[in-house]
């Protein structure tokens, strides 16, 4: 009979599979083409509203963001980051303000990364959409993620 941390690590395992399928099966040149990002990134969006309603408010991103880090408890690790000759870490861009994220460690890159799936595909969709809905929902104000960057040590 297996452990409660075998079953744990198998249901994680089975899960990053149907993850890779997933995303080989729905990529760009896939069932949906090029509306499946924008689909990934809405649908993200909408679950991190309402994970967001459950939360604090605040105004500040910082605090906002570590509020995330401490919930998601290691899972996700995203810090600021700025040029290092920049005052701020808020600039503005096309008549909008901005500011970098770094995705330290992020559980759906380790999936890309180990089956061999596109960074910054369907899945990093959903993952930039849940983060900007719940920083939306905890500032009280738009948000929108993308991706600048996708490495393996870290995304920007």
């Amino acid at each position: 009979m297996s452990t409660e941390l075998e079953t744990y690590k198998n249901t994680l395992a089975s899960m990053t599979k149907i993850m890779s399928i997933l995303a080989h099966g729905h990529s760009q040149e896939g069932l949906f083409g090029r509306a499946v990002n924008r689909m990934m990134y809405l649908t993200g969006e909408k679950i991190g509203k309402v994970e967001g309603e459950k939360m604090d408010r605040t105004s500040d991103l910082q605090k906002a963001l570590g509020m995330l880090m401490e919930q998601e408890k290691g899972v996700w690790v995203a810090e600021l980051w700025k040029n290092e000759e920049d005052g701020d870490y808020l600039y503005e861009e096309d008549g909008s303000k901005k500011v970098r994220m770094v995705f330290k460690d992020c559980p759906v890159r380790q999936v890309c990364l180990a089956h061999g799936t596109e960074m910054n595909g369907v899945f990093c969709q959903i993952a930039h959409g849940l983060f900007g809905g719940l920083l939306e929902s905890i500032m009280d104000q738009k948000v929108a993620l993308t991706a600048e960057h996708t490495g393996p040590n870290a995304c920007k």
